[in-house]
């Protein structure tokens, strides 16, 4: 697994699909435990959200964070924070805590 996401309360597929960016099809494909329902999900369940597109070092958005701090934290520019997580707004406003990003 190249990327992975933590289910919380309150996470639904489609949920989870819109903030990371993978379609429907890419999560049950990576994730076979997952009824076509999506109505078995369990909080702190890991998900996987890609197959491995090369990302060594991940982060975890927790509350209050914003891409500058992401990016001063982990060392990482604004255009390669964006480029390894294309689900990441231009404008940086949909960050969900608990979002898995990767930085390296």
């Amino acid at each position: 697994c190249g990327t992975s996401y933590t289910v919380k309360s309150g996470d639904t597929c489609s949920a989870i699909e819109s903030s990371t960016g993978v379609s429907d099809a890419t999560l049950h494909a990576l994730n076979p435990s997952i009824n076509s329902g999506c109505t078995n999900l369990q909080i702190g369940q890991v998900l996987c959200i890609s197959s491995g597109s090369g990302c060594t070092k991940t982060y975890t958005v927790v509350s209050g964070d914003t891409c500058s701090a992401i990016e001063s934290r982990t060392g990482v520019s604004d255009a390669q924070l964006h480029a390894m997580n294309p689900s990441i707004n231009s404008g940086c406003t949909n960050l969900q805590i608990g979002q898995v990003l990767c930085v390296s």
